[in-house]
């Protein structure tokens, strides 16, 4: 878990999901094929508890970026959720 990039801070995450929850509270890797976007790791949530994530978006219209906004919206809900 300590090798995958962080949220906001490092890596191949380094510049998304700033300015959520997310930052800083998960860390996960992410996966690029043609119309294919995945994000595969662990969130932490406002209330403490770690959650196990894989959120994988297949032939999808529109672009990579907007694919991307859609998972990452996906773990910053992931990294808000309370009990």
């Amino acid at each position: 878990m300590a090798a995958l990039p962080i949220a906001g801070v490092d890596g191949s995450l380094e510049t998304r999901m700033k300015g959520t929850a997310a930052q800083g509270s998960v860390r996960a890797k992410t996966g690029t094929m043609s119309n294919i976007r995945s994000l595969a790791g662990y969130a932490t949530t406002r209330g403490g508890e770690r959650l196990a994530f894989v959120i994988v978006v297949n032939n999808f219209e529109g672009t990579g970026g907007e694919a991307n906004q859609a998972v990452d919206a996906i773990a910053v809900r992931l990294a808000e959720f309370m009990r």
